[in-house]
């Protein structure tokens, strides 16, 4: 393998990782405020 196919796998290999990493953080905190806003309708209508 040449030097330009090893970048060029390197660039796939991080764009493939950040899309993956990104994903994971916006749904965690996309869950995480559906779940506080789940306790805030909760805890206002009791």
């Amino acid at each position: 393998m040449d030097v330009l196919s090893g970048l060029a796998l390197v660039v796939v290999a991080l764009a493939v990782w950040t899309y993956v990493t990104y994903s994971a953080v916006r749904r965690g905190v996309r869950d995480g405020l559906q779940d506080r806003a789940a306790e805030t309708e909760g805890s206002t209508s009791e």
